[in-house]
């Protein structure tokens, strides 16, 4: 078969204008226009992705601002009750304090007023005992107990302390050698005679002694002079007795007041 050389050059020509077309015309646009899409499509993901990178960043920014507001709310909500509390406690110790020193004043007060009552219901029933005894006595007093009066009163002059009776003996001369015996009822004549012998004998008075009778004495009788007497009665007694009970009740009354507690014994 004989090859037609003029036809295939030809052909190749053709060919070859017609690739150069298809390139100019076709390909040559569709490429472009390919480069220019996949090159929009690179730049839209670039964007995307740095949006998205910037979303995340966003988003872990508001994720770290809601941490730090929440953190910082509960710091303050902690510290709002620590406060809260703290002020609780304040106030609670101070209407504590407060109801502790009124209830000392009020406990002070109801001791000082039990104190102040006991005290004068011990001093008044000691001075009522006391009154209750005198009166007994002097309800008691007659013959016997007048003659009893009288000897102990001698056997008081007959053993009198030495320095007592030089004492006596040194103020009746002060005085002049006048000296007064006083008793709370008449001392019959013979008895009184007798007892002014025994002052004689005692203090050197001789028969310088007046008598009277007073009845404040309780059932007793004494020798006086301008400065001392010597006596025995029965008063004598009751005003030791009254002096001790005195003392006791202070005693008492002191140790309750030390202690701050209520006498027990009396309510």
């Amino acid at each position: 078969m004989e090859i037609n050389w003029l036809v295939l050059v030809a052909q190749i020509v053709n060919f070859l204008i017609l690739v150069a077309l298809l390139k100019r015309f076709l390909y040559g646009p569709i490429i472009n226009m390919m480069d220019q899409r996949e090159a929009k499509l690179r730049a839209t993901v670039e964007d995307a992705e740095k949006k998205g990178v910037e979303a995340a960043q966003a988003a872990d920014m508001y994720r770290r601002d809601r941490q730090e507001l929440d953190e910082q709310r509960d710091a303050m909500l902690r510290e709002a009750a620590a406060e809260a509390a703290s002020e609780r406690s304040e106030l609670i110790r101070q209407a504590r304090l407060e109801a502790q020193q009124v209830e000392t004043r009020w406990r002070e007060t109801i001791e000082r007023s039990k104190a102040s009552f006991l005290r004068d219901l011990r001093q008044r029933s000691g001075e009522e005992v006391m009154a209750i005894a005198r009166k007994a006595l002097a309800d008691l007093a007659g013959a016997d107990l007048e003659a009893q009066v009288i000897r102990a009163f001698t056997e008081r002059l007959a053993q009198l302390d030495p320095l007592e009776r030089d004492a006596m003996i040194a103020q009746i001369e002060d005085s002049g050698g006048e000296a007064m015996l006083v008793s709370a009822f008449p001392i019959p004549r013979d008895a009184r005679g007798a007892l002014i012998d025994v002052i004689g004998k005692q203090f050197g008075t001789d028969n310088s002694i007046d008598y009277e009778v007073s009845p404040d004495l309780l059932c007793g009788i004494e020798v006086r002079t301008a400065g001392r007497k010597i006596a025995w009665s029965l008063d004598s007694y009751l005003g030791e007795l009254e002096d001790a009970l005195a003392r006791t009740l202070e005693e008492v009354t002191a140790v309750d007041a030390e202690e701050g507690r209520p006498d027990d014994r009396i309510q």
